[in-house]
């Protein structure tokens, strides 16, 4: 936890940071919320979280809402999948910036998928979405096909393995 709080600190000190990649750093729900404020008060547009332990996704979203983030990178990030965070992606998506959004090898819910789509509906920024590896079901998929017939700014999305989507 030290690391994060003497990395908040730093990243005050640079202000015209624009990425910032903590993958693979052992960063928790605790870590992340230490430098969240520090991130809200710099202009980072790209940032990578892949392969942590960031449980829970509510928390996540509502903080990355503070953020005009571009580019998002979430693969493998172990969220809980016992906690619902669909509504967090859905408003983290209408009420944001992001131009590029990566949850690859994150469980996707049907629900969560819907909340997805309602929220691709109304985004008119988003051009690319990985959901490679994400256990979508057919049902999932469906979701978040159905939201992105009126989408006309997505022009990239990724759905590759996932086997139940395939399989049904």
């Amino acid at each position: 936890m030290e690391g994060f709080k003497n990395l908040a600190n730093c990243l005050l000190k640079l202000p015209h940071l624009t990425t910032l990649c903590l993958n693979s750093t052992n960063l928790t729900d605790n870590g992340f919320q230490v430098i969240a404020n520090s991130l809200s008060q710099i202009n980072i547009k790209k940032l990578y979280l892949d392969d942590n332990n960031i449980k829970n996704g509510n928390v996540l979203f509502e903080s990355l809402q503070e953020l005009n983030l571009e580019y998002l990178s979430l693969q493998r990030i172990k969220m809980d999948e016992n906690i619902e965070i669909g509504n967090s992606i859905k408003y983290f998506l209408i009420n944001g910036c992001i131009k590029y959004l990566n949850l690859s090898g994150n469980k996707i819910s049907d629900t969560t998928s819907k909340a997805i789509g309602q929220g691709l509906l109304k985004n008119k920024s988003i051009s690319n979405l990985v959901l490679v590896d994400c256990s979508l079901s057919n049902i999932g998929a469906n979701n978040i096909l159905s939201y992105l017939k009126n989408n006309v700014y997505l022009y990239s999305l990724d759905l590759s393995n996932n086997e139940k989507f395939i399989g049904d």
